[in-house]
């Protein structure tokens, strides 16, 4: 009877692999790295089921990013504007 289950992570980015573990033990991500790795990091940890790291930051980040789009756009108004 095998008690423990090993998951394969031969195949993550290790960055990606990294950060998932520190979201483990500390549950923080760091959003610096840019959209493409956290794009990546969502990716990975849903194909591993961490499903709190979705749902927490998954929508932060969408949330983040919409917000930052309508900045964006508010301020090349206002530039058009002058």
């Amino acid at each position: 009877m095998n008690l423990f289950h090993f998951s394969d992570w031969s195949d993550l980015v290790p960055e990606v692999g990294m950060s998932m573990l520190k979201w483990v033990y500390t549950d923080q991500v760091d959003f610096s790295r840019g959209d493409n790795f956290v794009l990546d990091l969502m990716r990975t940890a849903n194909v591993y089921r961490l499903e709190d790291l979705v749902a927490k930051y998954g929508k932060l980040f969408i949330f983040l990013n919409t917000f930052m789009i309508d900045i964006h756009k508010f301020v090349q108004l206002i530039i058009q504007e002058k």
